[in-house]
């Protein structure tokens, strides 16, 4: 019984429930209403990033973060966009997952629209970038701690969320809902996880509930 104050933490300190990071995307809408001038562009980018990441089940880092108009993001026409990976080099998964080209849902190609206008983003520049300079795209760690500075401002905690958090977030809230273990293969696929994973308990409902 000594031990068992070990076990009885609590919900941690940088972490957020898939609900929370939903309420994030909300309050980050409300704000893109009002907003206008630099700070408006700044909202329009933090709502761009919010709603890729949590309005379906979150890419791997490495796709958004290198997302450049024209190559891995095309605009399709009628403000519609297209995530492109069918190049070999596109991402490290490629090679596993093979090409594929989506159509992203319509609430996340209003808000690419709404930040590439505002930002005056042209063909070959990247949707996130550091600075002024849209050519290059954000290194790993700087893609980090943007993510977590987005949430932390958003966020009705103020919680600095950090990508791997995000996607365990996601992962947690399937795994705790009625859906089946085919939904939980599925998202799996469409979060770009291994076979490995896939195939282990944090994508199995009746192991370590």
């Amino acid at each position: 019984s000594r031990q068992q104050d070990k076990f009885d933490v609590g919900t941690p300190v940088n972490w957020l429930d898939w609900e929370e990071c939903q309420l994030a995307r909300v309050a980050v809408e409300k704000k893109a209403k009002a907003a206008q001038g630099a700070a408006g562009l700044d909202v329009l980018h933090d709502l761009c990033l919010l709603t890729l990441l949590t309005y379906q089940p979150p890419d791997r880092v490495g796709v958004y973060r290198t997302l450049q108009l024209g190559t891995s993001l095309i605009d399709a026409g009628g403000g519609v966009y297209k995530l492109n990976i069918s190049r070999p080099d596109a991402h490290k998964t490629a090679a596993v997952f093979g090409p594929t080209k989506t159509t992203l849902p319509r609430p996340i190609c209003d808000s690419i629209s709404a930040y590439v206008n505002a930002a005056v983003l042209e063909t070959g520049m990247f949707l996130f970038y550091k600075g002024i300079d849209a050519s290059k795209p954000l290194e790993p760690s700087t893609w980090t701690e943007r993510v977590k500075t987005v949430f932390k401002t958003h966020s009705a905690r103020g919680v600095a969320l950090a990508p791997k958090e995000l996607r365990a977030a996601f992962v947690t809230f399937l795994k705790s809902s009625e859906c089946s273990n085919a939904a939980l293969k599925a998202a799996a696929t469409a979060m770009r996880h291994s076979s490995k994973t896939q195939a282990s308990h944090a994508y199995d409902k009746n192991e370590n509930d």
